[in-house]
This record gives C-alpha cells, structure tokens and sequence, in this order.
C-alpha cells in the first residue's frame, strides 16, 4: 500500500498517516558528520514546527528526565527536498533546522503492510548551507553593527560580550548549534536573532567568501568617512541649544531612567545628546527601552543621541547657565506654555485640575491622584481610604503621588503654571472671607466656577503644590466649616476655645466678654462680627439678645440652666427676679449675672420652663429628687418638715442631727440657690410662700458680747492671746487675731495642749485662726470660757488653754 506525503510551509501534510503510525528519520549529525536515525511517533505541528516522540526499534517510548518522562524531538520549519539535515541536541530535544522555508514534494513511495502492529516509514532529510552571492559595490547590509540592532539587552550582551561579535554578517555566518552554546542564549535569542536576520535579508548559516577583505575595505572607507563627520559640528537651533542647559531630571523620565543618568553623572540634556545609543545600553540597569524613552524626549526637543558638540565639554555649563539666565527663564516659560493650553481652554475648575495632572502622571494613575488630593471635589483623603477605594496598598498611594509632586518639582516650569479659574476662585473667597465654607461651595456653582459641589480643601491642594501663599484656610467644628484667612487662625482657635469654656462655666456669655479675653491674652481688639461669624459654626448657637450680644449655646451640661432646674424643683413657679437672684447666689457663677431680660429670654427658649409674663413655671414639674444632690435633699426635707422658715441655730442644729458636717451647713447656707435669707438669722426655701410678719416673730435676739479679752508678749518674745468665746466661735472653730499681730503671726502653727497633746494644725488666714475644733470638742468648753493661745515663733507651735477670766492674769504676769 502506498500513500504520498507532501511538506508545506509551516505544516505537515500527510494523507493517509495517523498518529499511531512510526517514521524513521534519517539525518546527518553537525558535530559528528555521522549519519543519525531517530524513529518519531504522535507527529504533529506546533508553532516551533514538526514535533514528535522518539521510540525504539520496539516501539516503547525513549524515557526521558524532561517533560512527561518522554524524549521529544523538535524538526525545526519546512522540509525542503534535495537537503542534507543538521542535528541539534539540546535538552533532551532534537532539533532538525532548516534555512529557508518554501515549497517541496515528497515523492511518493509505497507502502507495504506492516509485519508487526507497528508500521515504520524512512524518509531520508539532507539540508545543506549554499554560499551566499555578494555584490561587491552593495555589502553594507553586512557590516551593520551589532549594537545598533534592536535586540534585546540579553542577546547583545552575549553576541557582544560573549562571542565578541561586532558586525550582522559575523552573526549571519554562525549556526544554531553555535549559537546555542553562548552562555545564556536561549531559544527565545534565537528566534528574536532569526527575525532581525530576515529583516536585512539574511539567515543563520551563510558562507561569506573573502569576508575579512570586504571588512577590511568597509572599515577603511568608514574611517574616512569618521574623519569627515567629526570635521564636521551638529547645527541645531537656538531653541535647541537653550534645551542643552536644562537639566535630566526635568525630562520626567522614569525612575530607573533617572537613576541610571544620576549613577553616571549625567545632569544637563548636553551631556546626555553627546552619549551614543551603545553606550548608554552600557549603563548599568539601562535598557532598551529606557533608551528609546529619551530619544522620545530629545525628539521633542529638537535633539538626539551621538550629537557632535564639541564645545559643549568645554565649557562651564553653570558659568554659561548663569550668562544665559534671562534667556533660559523666558525659554522655560514659553515651553510651559506649550503644555497648557487644555487648562487654558478649561470650562470648570474640575476639568481645569485634570489637565494639570495629565501634565504630570500617567494615565493610569490620575484616579488615584484625584482622589487623594481632592481634586475630584471630594475633599482630601488619607493614604488607607485611598488605597482601599482602588484596590491597592496606601504605600502605593504614597509612591504615585510622590512621583507626581517630584516631577512637577523637576519640570523647572512651576512657577510658569498658572491656572485661572483656580485662582479666579481664590480671589472670590477671599472677599467673601469669613464665611460658610458650604455656603461658598453652593455659590462657586451658581457663578460657574464648578460644575459640582467642589470641597474648599480641593481648592487649597494646587495652591500648595504650585508654591502659592495659601489665603484662606479651613477650620472645623463638628460638621461645620468655615473659610478664614490664614493669618487668623489663631484668634479662630482662640474664639472657639474660650467659648467653650464660658459656657461650660456659666452656661450662657456673651461677645463683649469673649472680645475682652481675647484682648488680655492677645492684645488685639477683633470686631464684633468676626467674633459672631466664628461662634456661628456652633450648630446649637441661640441668641439671647442679639442687641448686646448674649447668646448660649445648647449642651449636655449647662450650669445655668441645673441651677434652674433645682430652684424650680423646690417651687410651683417663681419670679424672674427671684430666680435672678438665686442664680447670682450660687458661687460658681461668681459675678457673672445675666441681665432680667437675657434669663427671661433664656427661659422661653428652655423646653421644659413655661413663661407667663415674669412667672416661671417649670413643664412637666420637675422632681426634687432628680434635681438635688444629697446634702440639698436633706436641707429641703428638713424644712418641709419643721418649715417653712427656721432659725439658724435650730436648723443648724437639724442638719447635724441627720450627719450633715458644720462647715458643709454653712457653705450651703451662704452659697445654695434653693434657700433664702428671708431676715436675719431665718432661712427657708426659696420661693416659698411666708406670711406677713413670720420671718420677725421666729428671728433670734442677739446680744452683743466682747469676744477679745487680751493680747501681748511674753519674756521669751512669744505671743499670747486671750479671746471669750462666743456661741458661734464655737460653732465655727474659728477665732479672730489682732490686726496688730497679723504680720508675726502667719500660715500654719502646730496645736498643742498644755500636756502636750497634738491636735494638728492651727490655720491663720485673713486674721482668723482655724482648725480649733477638735481642741475644743475635746476640751468641753461653753459659750463665755476664755481661750489663750501662746505662740512660740521659733518652733512654730501655738499651745492652747481654756479657762476663766483669771487667765488672762496669769499670762500678764509672765510679762
């Protein structure tokens, strides 16, 4: 039986033939020159050509350490008749190559039937490398340097470095197979080599006859030529020549590119226009297409690599940049002009900062650089929210933007950037300054400016990063914004912050008390509408009269308004003037005592106070429980019981009696804003309703009784003196000391007893002495005993006696 078998370009054809079927190579090994047979199995074609599976004489497969453990072989392109084949083994594959692709029949042949289950079929392959004819007046394709073919840096390092190649008919005239022995050079060198040959014409393999002659004519007519070309200086322009003095980093080049012309020393575009193309790929880390982005830029420039400027290595380039200053300040500014006529032509401030990123970034990375600078209206963004709205790392956020930053610092054309809606928008808020930073955001639109709501903080982005002197400025409080000028922050922060402490103080204040503060710590005198355009970004700011300037602002915690509330716990309703005056009692308002018609306008304004004419009311009525601490709780409950009014001593004497302490009694008798003085030793719940002439018949009688006895020196030089003591110095554990003495006897004394006994310490304040309590509750003493107290400077102890009148004698005496 028989079949014909016909090899096209690219594939195999074989009519008649199934995988399972063997074929017998036959080939002549390059190396060896000895014929070498394969028998191949599963043939088929693949993008590297005709491919099969080695087998034994037996059929089994030959094993193999690559793959799928099978040795696979490799014919390399189109068969041609009439050609003797080469072998190439490498890796565990055969490689049948073949030099020129085309057309080519197999004759047919006959097939017998198979005498075992396996069906062999020879086909004998000869390829042979003819010489190549060479025109003598046309071989320049042949002596094209290596280096300024576009291979890829590894291959010219092997073509170069490794075999010491220099020109394309040197690597025309090598084989695959010595190729493939260059130390890394691999099949994809090999192909990418393959292609560039068939560029120019050529192939692997080639016999060049008297090649050495033909290089050595072409490299005597180069010379020649070489020694005409350097006679002979680049002419470029004057634009072009001003672009020499600018300087590498201005080229926004990218990041290995600029790290390769700092390793070098490469500063200024003259340096870089006298390198040639191979010596840049020289460059440690430089690459192909590293180079190919600077010849880009030099294009652009009017430049290119391997210019002959003889000159230029010697001159001072920094004396020349500064003889041409003027005329390099007018050039980098026209060549600023060049990049901005889309923001020139910009409609909205949105589209306007685009282009100002497009001048400066990739593509690709201007979302991020919107988002993260607020140039998409949105207002500035951290590196994390950033990151996460595209996916990415915040350390990538920080990379992209600092590249963009850095190549608008290195463009030498910053300050020639002007963007003027940008700016047009400055001048705008600066007249409307101090304003509603959302209230200018929704006027930008209505003028034009903006096509969107654009966040302020967006507008003050390009300011910074063009070296503008930042105007205005943002502050926050809670939700609101409010734009200010930049100078007068610190008075907005000051305004703010003694705001809140005056009304964390008194629960209401007003402006001319803030403006004095400001005044003291500041020595400026603000007006009073800046002052209210600040307090305003309170979002629960109230007036209370606008006229002079009395406000509250709606908190958690309001002093006034506790103040009310426990005063309006312990009555039905109250006057305005009363409750006035229950506020102006309590010490922590100190004097600070709204006027009758702020706390009735304060009142109104209060949810739970009802306001009829001067009558307050409070609505629901408040329980005494929820409004008084415990101490108040006992006073009130006291007098509600044995009320409504009591005189001093008995209701002191009440108080102590439920484990209230005497000096607590007193504080809440002068201070508490629930109980008033209704005469002279009577007190009772504020607000309470007392009949005629009950105050009168309940008040004490008092007679007046001399409390100081005497006072002197002693022998030694200490000081005595003697006081009577009255029902209330008892009461109060506190005597009074002679002006006389005052400026001997100050701060503290240790107190004693006559046998010694330590009762801590005697406090002198304001011409008092205190801290007698525990001495006289010990010592039993009674209302008209005389207490003497000797003073011994030196030590600082004071020993305290009680007795009769007689004891003044004895202390005279010792005089």
């Amino acid at each position: 039986m028989t079949f014909s078998k016909s090899w096209k370009t690219g594939e195999v054809q074989l009519p008649g033939y199934d995988k399972e079927r063997y074929v017998q190579v036959t080939a002549k090994d390059a190396v060896t020159g000895k014929n070498f047979t394969v028998y191949l199995k599963n043939i088929s074609e693949n993008k590297n050509g005709i491919v099969g599976t080695e087998v034994d004489k037996n059929g089994s497969f030959v094993k193999d350490n690559l793959f799928d453990g099978r040795k696979h072989i490799i014919l390399k392109g189109a068969i041609l008749k009439q050609q003797e084949v080469r072998l190439n083994q490498r890796y565990g594959e055969l490689e049948v190559p073949c030099q020129t692709r085309g057309e080519a029949i197999v004759p047919e042949k006959e097939e017998t039937a198979p005498q075992s289950t396996s069906e062999i079929t020879e086909i004998s392959l000869n390829i042979a490398t003819k010489p190549m004819n060479i025109n003598k007046n046309d071989y320049s394709n042949l002596f094209i340097k290596i280096n300024n073919l576009t291979l890829s840096v590894r291959t010219l390092n092997c073509l170069i470095n490794g075999i010491r190649l220099t020109y394309i008919g040197e690597l025309a005239q090598k084989t695959d197979f010595e190729l493939m022995k260059i130390r890394n050079f691999g099949r994809k060198c090999l192909r990418e080599v393959k292609i560039i040959l068939s560029e120019h014409g050529l192939q692997l393999g080639l016999i060049v006859p008297d090649f050495d002659t033909l290089r050595y004519e072409y490299e005597h007519m180069q010379s020649i030529d070489d020694i005409e070309d350097n006679s002979k200086e680049d002419k470029i322009d004057r634009k072009s020549y001003l672009n020499l003095f600018s300087k590498v980093s201005e080229l926004r080049l990218s990041c290995r590119s600029l790290n390769c012309m700092e390793n070098t020393k490469i500063v200024y575009v003259g340096d870089l226009v006298t390198k040639t193309e191979y010596e840049l790929l020289k460059i440690k880390n430089m690459g192909r297409k590293s180079v190919c982005e600077m010849k880009s830029k030099l294009s652009f420039m009017g430049l290119h690599l391997g210019m002959n400027l003889p000159e230029w290595s010697q001159k001072n380039v920094e004396e020349e940049i500064k003889l041409l200053s003027d005329e390099l300040e007018m050039h980098r500014k026209n060549n600023a002009q060049m990049f901005l006529p889309d923001i020139m032509h910009a409609d909205f401030l949105e589209e306007e900062l685009i282009h100002f990123v497009e001048m400066f970034s990739k593509e690709k990375n201007i979302p991020i650089i919107k988002s993260f600078l607020g140039f998409d209206g949105k207002g500035k963004k951290t590196l994390e929210s950033t990151g996460e709205e595209f996916d990415i790392t915040r350390e990538r956020v920080r990379q992209i933007t600092e590249r963009f930053l850095k190549n608008i610092n290195q463009s030498g054309i910053i300050k020639n950037i002007y963007l003027p809606i940008c700016k047009n928008i400055e001048k705008y808020i600066m007249n409307r300054l101090p304003a509603d930073a959302d209230m200018i955001e929704m006027e930008l639109i209505e003028k034009g400016f903006t096509k969107t709501n654009f966040n302020l903080e967006g507008i003050l982005e390009p300011i910074k990063i063009l070296g503008g002197k930042q105007l205005f400025n943002i502050i926050k409080h809670g939700r609101k914004r409010l734009a200010i000028r930049s100078g007068e922050i610190k008075n907005a922060n000051l305004i703010i912050h003694l705001s809140k402490k005056l009304i964390s103080r008194y629960g209401i204040t007003n402006v001319a008390e803030i403006i004095e503060q400001v005044f003291q710590k500041t020595g400026r005198t603000l007006t009073d509408k800046y002052v209210i355009s600040i307090l305003l970004l309170y979002k629960d700011f109230h007036w209370l009269d606008e006229s002079k300037g009395w406000f509250w602002i709606t908190t958690k915690r309001n002093r006034v308004l506790n103040i009310i509330k426990k005063i309006l716990s312990v009555c039905e309703s109250i006057n305005i003037h009363e409750l006035r005056a229950g506020i102006g009692k309590s010490y922590r308002m100190g004097c600070f005592i709204p006027t009758t018609s702020v706390l009735l306008e304060l009142c109104k304004q209060i949810p739970w106070c009802r306001v009829v004419g001067n009558m307050i009311t409070a609505n629901p009525p408040i329980k005494v429980e929820n409004a008084l601490g415990n101490n108040e709780l006992t006073m009130y409950q006291i007098l509600k019981e044995q009320g409504p009014l009591m005189a001093t001593g008995d209701f002191e004497t009440a108080c102590l009696d439920f484990g209230l302490p005497r000096s607590s009694f007193y504080q809440y008798l002068s201070y508490e804003p629930i109980l008033n003085r209704y005469t002279s030793g009577v007190y009772g719940l504020r607000g309470a309703n007392i009949s005629p002439g009950l105050a009168e018949s309940i008040a004490p009688i008092k007679k007046r009784e001399s409390s100081v006895s005497d006072y002197g020196w002693t022998k030694e030089g200490n000081i005595w003196i003697i006081r009577k003591l009255s029902p209330s110095a008892i009461h109060s554990a506190a005597v009074g000391i002679p002006t006389a003495l005052s400026q001997y006897l100050q701060e503290s004394f240790m107190l004693k007893s006559v046998d010694g006994t330590n009762f801590g310490n005697l406090q002198i304040k304001h011409n008092y002495a205190s801290g007698i309590y525990s001495f006289l509750k010990r010592s039993g003493c009674e209302a008209g005993d005389c207490l003497a107290l000797n003073f011994y400077l030196a030590k600082k102890e004071v020993v305290a006696y009680i007795g009769g009148e007689e004891i003044r004698d004895d202390f005279i005496a010792k005089m």
